[in-house]
């Protein structure tokens, strides 16, 4: 799936290559990150994943690439997954075959990516505490069913293979993430970190989207929560980092207004001169692409588009069956 965003993106008058280049190499150096701390060359990663998130996930990086960083697994994030306790380890060989290597334990990582939501950092937590009772009941039964020594040596060996948990946000954790842990108890036992590089997935040659819920626009007006509008901001400005700054920026909208100003004043930071030195090995080395103009446009400039029928193939197909991620799920039956 990586190798087809390629071509399309190759199509583009940005460098939008090189802007996905830069998501898959944050995404590659943390799972080395995440495989390096196991300490071990059998280390494995258990990914669990968001559903919405697959396909952006795709368009960056193909299965391949994350089987050469330790990905062995990978499942849809919902309460029914169930996590895998690390078995203890084998037991001494007999004499007549002690001279065999015993094959080393597989350590376990587990990674989880969606977005920062309190359902998913609950659903995780729960996945995370059920797992932890399985292996202090695996404990439990192995002390019981193998002698001192063998126990000792196998709790000394544990210790060094505990599962570590990795919740990677997409974009950025929020501070309900952490409130969220503190109430369950697992706070301090989960790693967070954001995925701020993957800002705009790019759907097309001229089609960048930062892929938020569907709900943004109930936050943001109904429930008077800002914060997405802080996320865009962010974004806006990585993207200037890269690609270089607006010449202008224009708004029509309060919201489109809110960000306006809050890029104008965040842009001037020292900040985006850090992204810069950081994205320059991602730039060509000739860039011919620069943006003017940027507006900026929100919701409430036009309410009733959104109720219209749409008149293009495309539209329709959307209306009907849902384009996701560039892509379309056509059911059995229509084929047939």
């Amino acid at each position: 799936m990586a190798q087809k965003a390629q071509s399309f993106l190759e199509k583009a008058t940005a460098d939008l290559v090189g802007y996905r280049n830069l998501s898959r190499k944050f995404l590659l150096d943390f799972f080395y990150e995440v495989t390096r701390q196991r300490a071990s060359t059998e280390s494995k990663v258990a990914m669990i994943i968001e559903d919405s998130l697959v396909g952006p996930l795709g368009s960056i990086i193909g299965m391949s690439s994350l089987r050469e960083v330790g990905v062995d697994k990978v499942h849809i994030l919902s309460p029914s997954v169930k996590l895998t306790p690390e078995a203890p380890a084998p037991p001494a060989p007999p004499p007549s075959v002690e001279n065999q290597p015993r094959p080393p334990p597989i350590k376990w990582s587990y990674v989880f990516f969606c977005k920062p939501e309190v359902f998913h950092m609950r659903t995780i937590a729960s996945i995370v505490r059920e797992h932890k009772q399985q292996e202090a009941l695996l404990r439990l039964n192995t002390k019981k069913d193998i002698t001192d020594h063998l126990y000792e040596e196998f709790e000394s060996g544990r210790q060094k293979r505990l599962s570590k948990y990795w919740i990677l946000c997409f974009p950025k954790r929020s501070l309900l993430c952490d409130q969220v842990f503190e109430e369950e108890g697992l706070f301090g036992e989960i790693n967070l970190e954001d995925f701020i590089d993957l800002q705009f997935v790019p759907l097309e040659c001229d089609l960048l989207s930062m892929e938020l819920p569907t709900s943004t626009f109930r936050q943001c007006f109904l429930d008077q929560d800002p914060s997405p509008l802080f996320h865009i901001t962010q974004a806006l400005i990585h993207f200037q980092a890269f690609f270089g700054p607006f010449t202008y920026i224009k708004g029509r909208g309060r919201a489109a207004n809110v960000v306006k100003d809050l890029l104008l004043k965040e842009s001037s930071r020292v900040e985006v001169l850090t992204l810069q030195k950081r994205y320059e090995h991602f730039l060509p080395q000739k860039q011919n692409f620069y943006i003017d103009t940027l507006i900026l446009l929100d919701r409430t400039v036009d309410l009733l588009t959104p109720l219209s029928t749409c008149l293009t193939l495309e539209g329709l197909i959307d209306d009907v069956l849902t384009v996701k991620n560039g892509k379309v799920e056509i059911p059995v039956l229509c084929v047939d």
